[in-house]
């Protein structure tokens, strides 16, 4: 393995931060802003925090197709969700009683952003 090879990817982009909003089934839109050079899993684990669900059970997908779950180690620079996004939230197992937010989720959001202990990330709007 060469030195380049050991080195962290610099996303080649001019914006620092992005703005991804998560679509749900039932409506439900979380707007959050995320610092570029985060990685996808940290958008799944927040999702996942929020709803109070496990990382694995559930990914995202962007309108053209491309899949993230938890294994997904690029970050937000690097698959260009620049300079804001939507991705659409989907369970693995269509079949579960797993939750989707609800208006009472939004006091979850306040907690959440108390919380955070990535760096970057702030939670600009929830919405039905």
């Amino acid at each position: 393995m060469t030195v380049c090879s050991k080195r962290p990817r610099i996303a080649p982009t001019p914006f620092n931060v992005t703005v991804i909003r998560i679509r749900f089934n039932n409506g439900a839109v979380i707007e959050a802003m995320f610092g570029v050079h985060e990685a996808i899993k940290d958008i799944i684990i927040f999702v996942a925090n929020l709803l109070d669900i496990p990382p694995e059970s559930f990914y995202l997908k962007e309108a053209v197709g491309s899949r993230f779950d938890v294994n997904t180690s690029e970050s937000i620079g690097e698959i260009r969700l620049v300079p804001s996004a939507v991705l659409h939230f989907n369970y693995h197992d269509k079949d579960n009683n797993l939750p989707l937010p609800m208006p009472d989720h939004v006091a979850l959001c306040q907690g959440q952003r108390e919380i955070m202990t990535f760096v970057g990330i702030d939670i600009t709007d929830y919405k039905f």
